[in-house]
């Protein structure tokens, strides 16, 4: 940094700390806190040491061995140490009260100086701790101009929640005018992995907030191209604001690119918080997210999409787009999919009509890649003379194989057939 740079952020530092006023007067920092059997008093905490203190913070504010932890006795805690003025415990502080959202309260006006003391000796958690407690009013009044000022500084220092809260500040117009240009030039200085969970933070606010499509779509876009695994959450975020039936195709479009990325899990989430919607539109989206998956060869998306064919709550077009797509992804080997479309022919399901050849063909080339529902049907096919020729040894071998493959019903049925062989011995 040059030292013309140098003098003038020494110069707005120092605005910014005479812009804010001053703490009104209040008790003593130390109120006396009620006995807890969860942790110190006030005057319990005055004895302790520093380093005592830190340790107690530190175990309190991220909890310890699984033990949810106590964010106001940490913050407690690490309150006192800095009111020792010890510069280690202030920065400490710093990054706790960004932490947490637990109140300094009467404790703001002495520690105050202090923050901003460390921060103009180049603490940029010191900076972002300012700002932080200007926004929220804690111990002093509201003030949001000056919240941005010292989130701006923080970001200049290359604080990243710095940079953060100041794009969200400039997209929101948060102490400032809004402008997505500057929010975006921010964003832009970010790693893609932060900057893109700070747009979808965005987006997410002007959609909920003030509803404004158009905007949040700008830095959806912008969050799931740096990281498409995004486009998993932004659609549940969009889903949860629809208006419109476009809403849910927005939706499935991120999710698609969320599950082309790799995130499998998020795609089949989405399809059931479609499905649940229950709506017509609602439900056709679903079988496209689907059908999407389906071709990239998710096994569980086949599973999941029987729901719908079986049920007949999609429209033709739908339906027959998801058979297509199971129809392609069998070919491909997709086991599940081969059951699925067993059970589609076999019951008439999705308007296929009913087919028990076909259904006995899929279910056999499911069951010879060892899936034990195929195999408990196609022994069931073969006992019954459904879809092929009867062939008791064949059904008893396919069900020895479902129940050893665990099949629930396999080896029920199998010891019923035994027993039905066995000669009537009262002849």
């Amino acid at each position: 940094m040059t030292r013309k740079l140098c003098r003038n952020v020494l110069a707005g530092m120092v605005t910014l700390w005479l812009a804010i006023p001053a703490a009104p007067a209040v008790a003593p920092a130390h109120e006396a806190r009620p006995e807890s059997p969860a942790g110190p008093t006030a005057a319990e905490l005055e004895a302790m040491s520093t380093d005592e203190l830190h340790a107690l913070a530190e175990r309190e504010l991220l909890g310890d061995r699984g033990r949810e932890g106590d964010a106001e006795l940490g913050m407690a805690a690490i309150a006192t140490a800095a009111l020792r003025s010890n510069r280690s415990s202030i920065r400490l502080l710093a990054k706790a009260i960004a932490m947490t959202d637990v109140p300094l309260g009467d404790r703001t006006r002495r520690l105050l100086p202090m923050l901003r003391a460390e921060a103009m000796r180049g603490s940029a958690s010191s900076v972002f701790a300012v700002a932080l407690l200007s926004e929220r009013g804690d111990g002093m009044p509201v003030n949001e101009e000056v919240a941005f000022e010292w989130y701006r500084w923080a970001a200049v220092v290359g604080l990243q929640n710095g940079r953060r809260r100041t794009a969200m500040a400039y997209a929101t117009g948060l102490g400032t005018l809004p402008s997505d240009e500057m929010a975006l030039s921010w964003l832009e200085r970010m790693p893609d992995g932060e900057a893109a969970k700070a747009a979808r933070d965005i987006g997410e606010v002007l959609m909920r907030s003030d509803g404004d499509r158009e905007r949040a779509a700008t830095y959806f876009d912008l969050a799931v191209s740096l990281d498409p695994k995004t486009g998993a959450g932004i659609a549940e975020i969009v889903v949860d604001s629809a208006e419109q039936e476009s809403d849910f195709a927005l939706a499935s479009e991120y999710v698609a690119r969320a599950a082309d990325a790799g995130h499998h899990t998020a795609g089949l989430q989405h399809a059931e918080t479609l499905v649940g919607k229950g709506t017509s539109a609602a439900l056709a989206e679903a079988a496209e997210v689907y059908r999407r998956m389906i071709l990239a060869g998710s096994e569980q998306a086949a599973l999941a999409a029987s729901r719908l064919l079986t049920t007949s709550v999609v429209g033709s077009e739908h339906a027959s787009s998801l058979l297509d797509a199971l129809q392609v992804s069998a070919e491909s080997g997709n086991v599940a999919a081969m059951l699925v479309l067993g059970q589609v022919h076999l019951f008439g399901a999705g308007r296929t009509g009913r087919s028990l050849s076909t259904a006995a063909d899929y279910f056999g080339k499911a069951a010879r890649r060892g899936n034990p529902e195929a195999q408990y049907q196609i022994g069931m096919m073969y006992a019954n003379a459904i879809g092929v020729e009867g062939d008791l040894e064949a059904a008893r071998q396919w069900l020895a194989e479902a129940a050893e493959n665990g099949h629930p019903l396999a080896a029920n049925t199998l010891d019923r057939m035994r027993r039905q062989s066995l000669p009537n011995a009262a002849e």
